[in-house]
């Protein structure tokens, strides 16, 4: 029973628009202190050390908590809310049973069943998000792709799995952004292929040519690489050529590339390039059952194709071309079989009016293709697309809108096909009603939320915000199962407001009550009619609300934890920096102690009476003590903004940290040693299907003593209960 809040936004443009990469502190309320409330916390040194372990069990098993709802569930669906931004869709030239797609801001996943399910795959892979993906045409083990930010940054440059996707290593670095970048930038040479290795050799990557970024990150050109994309060389004097897609003649060699000024070809391994079409393209494509066909497309002229290399083209706009013709992509069982996106957004136009079209007879006639969108739990809003067709079946190909969807008859018809691609960005806190362990609620940037009334196996989404398209809310808690409170907010950045949710979600009631404090919700041990929402107290339910930050001792700005036994309540003074208690059911405050970075979470072992609250570090205190006093301990890692204790097994404790890689600690020994849950390379685990990275906020379910956590743009995951001892 617990709470925490997923700091503001730092590193991040846009989860619906752009994106997530740290989980930063928004609406701390009075973040003034003195002198000396500074020096003591800054003082403060870690008492006792503490020693990072790798304890693990057979049972240790992270699984995805979709947002699914249980008409969705009784229609045969199996859960993945998507809500970021797909970039590199494919599966692979073998059988098609491998595929992969990054995403903007939340990592990469991957198939192996087609595209019917897909499951993280991050182990070693080291930047947030990922595209450009490319599987070697022959060993279908080996994959390459890009780092992907909504900022240029060190780790997005090539990673490189040999495993299929089980682990990833970063091969070269390079400051890009990658950020919504849909080309085919990373293609192998399949005529390098060297049996004795059992792998392509040869493989090219365009880099991008980002007109936003500074000159110093700004570098494109082609890449080459002779190991199978193990290590790179630039080729000199390639800044032309590059920027846009990438193919390779799969009997000769030859590389294909287009970009805004025409396509290139070179017959020399990159050395050298000759113009063969002088075109504005917008995408290219080639596929090996051809592998001297170029196909283009540009905007206003129409589609070229060419049959022999790039010596001569013929034009072609058949009937029902779209005007702003992106992302074509070639059936390599039937090449008459064609699909792509009539893409307004980007050519300035208005936004959510790409749609996709498909032709079955070479590009003579187009015709648009209709997408089903039943199968969401969150608005089915449209994006950027992106198509990967089977390698042998000329009738399946699959597209992403947020949601991937698949199409069994040549693109005519897309279905959802989203199982396990569970992205939705949580924000503010996670926490279980404290009377009745079934109800929890989950706040969204972008997305809205909504809450659960069994434990989290299905969800009812809720419209807080007025936007069709979704909303943004921080902080959250389930009242009943008729009644929930957000802090409901205008943008990423505009106040919060009190919104109350009645009738499971289908009366919404947004006040004008703003929240300055946390952004965390919670009730009252014993009385469902009280409940918090950052600094404000309501006994009835949500109709009324008081503030509890000011002329009430120390004040409060949020409540973090009620003690199912004693009735206190711990929170967040008025002054950040102050951990406060009240034993009246929050009518009046008392400061406890003081931490250096601000409260943003606070857990209590209520059998030993042991506190901890997070604060960067760990701060620990013995509430039984005569006098007690709250220290910072030592954990082995820092960044802490979670804690929690297993109301079952309360030797159990766990902890989350900032940041995209290793998020989350379990400790078996009441704090003093740790152990990393979250999937690393190396890290002496046996395989590990299921893995998350960046969590936020944590709470444990207090019937089965699963660990529930809510990540920046990731979604929710649990991880099963620690054995007892």
């Amino acid at each position: 029973m617990k709470i925490k809040k997923l700091l503001a936004v730092i590193a991040i443009v846009m989860c619906f628009a752009m994106m997530l990469t740290a989980c930063g502190g928004n609406g701390d309320g009075d973040t003034s202190s003195t002198a000396s409330t500074q020096s003591e916390a800054a003082s403060k040194k870690p008492s006792q050390p503490s020693t990072i372990v790798n304890k693990y069990f057979d049972t240790d098993k992270w699984q995805n908590v979709p947002m699914i709802s249980q008409e969705l569930v009784n229609k045969g669906y199996g859960g993945g809310e998507a809500c970021q931004q797909v970039l590199g869709l494919c599966l692979d030239d073998v059988d098609g049973m491998t595929g992969y797609f990054g995403t903007d801001v939340a990592g990469l996943y991957r198939t192996k069943d087609g595209g019917k399910t897909w499951a993280l795959a991050t182990v070693g892979f080291e930047a947030v998000g990922a595209t450009g993906f490319a599987i070697d045409p022959v060993n279908v083990k080996r994959v390459l792709c890009v780092g992907a930010n909504s900022a240029a940054q060190d780790l997005n440059g090539i990673h490189l799995s040999t495993d299929g996707g089980d682990t990833w290593t970063y091969v070269f670095k390079s400051h890009t952004y990658g950020y919504r970048d849909q080309r085919t930038q990373i293609a192998f040479d399949k005529s390098s292929y060297d049996k004795s290795k059992g792998y392509c050799t040869t493989v090219y990557w365009s880099r991008e040519d980002n007109a936003t970024a500074k000159k110093s990150q700004n570098d494109p050109n082609l890449y080459k690489s002779t190991d199978g994309g193990q290590t790179w060389t630039k080729l000199e004097g390639t800044k032309e050529y590059a920027g846009g897609d990438i193919a390779v003649n799969s009997k000769n060699g030859h590389v294909y590339c287009s970009n805004k000024k025409g396509v290139f070809v070179s017959q020399d391994g990159g050395k050298s390039f000759k113009k063969v079409l002088d075109k504005v393209i917008t995408s290219m494509d080639c596929v090996l059952t051809k592998p001297g066909n170029i196909y283009c497309t540009t905007q206003a002229e129409g589609m070229f194709i060419s049959t022999d290399g790039g010596k001569n083209w013929t034009e072609l706009k058949g009937s029902g071309y779209p005007g702003n013709a992106t992302h074509l992509r070639v059936s390599p069982a039937n090449p008459n079989k064609m699909v792509m996106q009539d893409d307004w957004a980007a050519f300035g136009g208005a936004k959510g009016r790409n749609k996709t079209y498909y032709t079955e007879d070479g590009g003579q006639t187009w015709n648009q293709s209709t997408r089903h969108t039943e199968g969401h739990w969150t608005p089915a809003n449209a994006a950027e697309s992106r198509f990967a067709w089977h390698p042998t079946d000329e009738n399946k190909v699959i597209v992403n809108w947020n949601a991937i969807n698949m199409s069994t008859d040549g693109g005519k018809n897309f279905y959802w096909s989203n199982t396990g691609f569970s992205a939705i960005c949580g924000t503010g806190n996670l926490t279980f009603n404290v009377n009745n362990p079934n109800l929890i609620s989950i706040s969204s940037q972008d997305y809205n939320g909504g809450f659960s009334t069994d434990g989290g196996k299905t969800w009812t989404y809720v419209p807080y915000g007025e936007n069709s398209w979704g909303g943004f809310t921080y902080g959250s808690y389930c009242i009943d199962e008729q009644t929930t409170v957000v802090g409901l907010a205008a943008s990423w950045t505009d106040p919060r407001y009190i919104c109350v949710a009645r009738n499971g979600g289908k009366d919404i009631e947004r006040t004008k009550i703003q929240i300055k404090g946390k952004e965390v919700g919670m009730g009252y041990v014993g009385d469902e009619n009280i409940v918090f929402m950052g600094e404000w107290r309501s006994t009835d339910k949500g109709t009324t609300w008081e503030d509890m930050s000011q002329g009430h001792g120390d004040g409060c700005t949020g409540v973090y934890f009620c003690d199912s036994k004693t009735g206190r309540l711990w929170g967040s003074g008025s002054n950040k920096y102050y951990v406060v208690y009240s034993d009246d059911k929050g009518v009046t405050w008392k400061k406890f102690g003081v931490v250096a970075n601000g409260v943003s979470d606070i857990a209590v072992n209520t059998e030993t009476g042991m506190l901890y609250v997070a604060s960067g570090s760990l701060y620990v205190a013995d509430t039984k003590a005569a006098e007690p006093k709250l220290k910072s301990t030592a954990t082995g890692f820092g960044g802490i903004q979670g804690v929690e204790v297993d109301p079952n097994n309360q030797n159990v404790m766990y902890a989350a940290t900032e940041g995209n890689g290793q998020s989350c600690y379990r400790s078996l020994d009441g704090g003093k040693t740790w152990t990393g849950l979250v999937r690393t390379k190396g890290d002496g685990r046996g395989e590990v299907t299921t893995n998350t990275r960046n969590v936020g906020t944590i709470a444990v379910n207090p019937k089965t003593s699963e660990l529930f956590a809510l990540t920046g743009c990731y979604g929710v995951w649990k991880h099963s209960a620690a054995p007892k001892a």
